[in-house]
């Protein structure tokens, strides 16, 4: 029922968990790796990996090259190869862990049968954090875009930036091109996406850990002029959705 995809890019000391750990994860029936151009043969060892556990397994399991960069980019490709309609999303450097992101599918499958009805569940990383996970500048960013967020959406978000997400895909119909074709990681369009569809807003509280194997691929202060642009490109949208709640 969920498509995992897993956006990597120079990854190779983490690739093999969490390809290993990804078959294990709830509801998971189709894993895609996408690898954004790596050099440091995280490529290689994906697509190793990739035969052994198809042996083992009957979950659909690919390895796909990324053409273009960033990590949207990936994460759209993995949506448009997707056999199923809900996705996964978890960053190959494994600073989410393997129980924690089984936490996250659960919240969202629970919702599923309880409820059913999707939701948007997504990690929160502000409370728990190891020494060395992320950087003072990263922290106040997310801080800051997190509260902008609360304001705009009327509902409490506490990390906008976790990467670690399930969603249902077809929400993403409900983003204009400009938004989704602006956001550098996605996150903004998911949130933005499920809280026009008004779906509910699930968090599952982690600990972020520090990595463990090369360096993040976010690109600090051009990272954050572009959120800050697709902030103020959904205003307008959630003003909207705000005043049809009232009315």
């Amino acid at each position: 029922m969920i498509t995992l995809v897993i956006p990597c890019r120079n990854e190779y000391g983490t690739i093999s968990d969490i390809m290993n750990f990804a078959v294990k994860l709830p509801g998971v029936k189709q894993i895609l790796v996408i690898d954004g151009n790596s050099s440091d043969g995280t490529l290689h060892k994906a697509q190793e990996i990739c035969k052994e556990l198809k042996q083992g397994t009957d979950i659909k399991i690919d390895v796909l090259e990324q053409q273009n960069r960033g990590k949207w980019d990936a994460v759209l490709l993995g949506i448009k190869s997707a056999e199923n309609k809900y996705i996964s999303i978890w960053d190959a450097d494994l600073t989410v862990s393997f129980s924690e992101q089984a936490l996250i599918h659960e919240r969202f499958i629970s919702s599923l049968r309880h409820r059913g009805v999707p939701c948007l569940a997504m990690g929160e990383r502000m409370t728990q954090r190891e020494p060395g996970s992320m950087r003072f500048f990263n922290l106040l960013g997310n801080l800051v875009f997190a509260k902008i967020w609360s304001l705009m959406c009327k509902t409490e978000i506490k990390d906008m930036l976790c990467g670690s997400k399930v969603f249902e895909s077809s929400v993403l119909n409900r983003v204009p091109s400009k938004i989704l074709q602006n956001d550098p990681y996605g996150d903004f369009s998911i949130v933005l996406a499920s809280v026009l569809s008004d779906y509910s807003i699930e968090t599952q509280t982690l600990t972020y850990r520090a990595r463990t194997y090369g360096q993040t691929n976010i690109l600090r202060w051009s990272g954050a002029y572009a959120l800050l642009k697709v902030s103020l490109l959904s205003l307008p949208y959630l003003r909207s959705k705000n005043v049809d709640r009232m009315v």
